[in-house]
């Protein structure tokens, strides 16, 4: 078994791979910002707030917020990634109220400086990226350079779905390539364990261009809110989305709210 983390290998070493992922997701991107301010508006958070957004990917979340006023510190562990999130921000035309910067989540101290943020999101089931022990300190972390009354928000894959649904396999195409997807839920170990392989159409043939894998902790409603709590945040509440609908088992997304 290879000993790097599977982040190193997926977003560092074959971050090509996942950005047509990635930058397909940016047509959501204005519709989840608004829900988002949504809810930062009803918790007090200021209309130009400073907002941290974890494992930011190529940008979509913090520019869209970005765009409705607030000011976005995005974070990505990888270097490609963060270039193409600059780059579409200047697009956009919010490089002056959204900068980024190349880091693990797992240490956060070493490149926050003195930021102290009015919210936090961890968006498309980034949180569990490791495990349970790391989750939480991660969360300490973000506690700790949150102002008073500081919002979290995350949203993740709800375990219960993903145990009843997601050991499967399945073809798609992902831009110009051809996806092959397997995936498993190993209950013992409650993480979402998926091979991606990709290829790419060569006339009748198909040629290979390469793979990348996932390797999620999931979580159920309850532990997602022990979590939370054992990291500082003292009121949690779990939602079926967004839209913060009711949570239920058969929910797709747990989405956590908390301050």
């Amino acid at each position: 078994m290879s000993a790097k983390h599977w982040t190193e290998e997926t977003f560092i070493e074959n971050p090509l791979l996942f950005i047509p992922e990635l930058l397909g997701r940016l047509g959501k991107a204005e519709e989840e910002a608004r829900r988002l301010e949504s809810v930062f508006g009803e918790l007090g958070v200021p209309e130009d707030g400073l907002v941290l957004d974890l494992a930011c990917g190529v940008g979509r979340h913090s520019i869209a917020l970005a765009k409705h006023g607030f000011r976005v510190v995005g974070v990505d562990v990888s270097p490609a990634y963060i270039a193409k999130a600059e780059e579409l921000a200047a697009v956009e035309g919010v490089s002056g109220s959204c900068s980024f910067v190349t880091g693990d989540m797992r240490r956060l101290k070493e490149f926050l400086g003195g930021h102290r943020f009015d919210a936090a999101i961890c968006m498309f089931t980034s949180l569990g990226y490791y495990d349970a022990d790391t989750d939480r300190d991660v969360l300490t972390q973000v506690k700790m350079r949150s102002r008073d009354r500081g919002v979290l928000v995350v949203e993740m894959m709800n375990r219960s779905y993903a145990e009843r649904s997601l050991t499967r396999k399945r073809f798609s195409m992902d831009g110009e390539m051809l996806r092959l997807e397997e995936s498993f839920f190993d209950k013992e170990a409650s993480r979402l364990r998926a091979v991606w392989r990709m290829y790419r159409p060569r006339g009748l043939d198909l040629e290979y261009v390469g793979s990348i894998r996932f390797d999620n902790r999931l979580y159920t409603r309850r532990e997602l809110v022990d979590l939370a709590e054992s990291a500082g945040w003292e009121n949690n509440r779990v939602y079926g989305g967004l839209d913060r609908g009711e949570f239920r088992e058969d929910s797709k997304k747990a989405v956590l709210i908390a301050w």
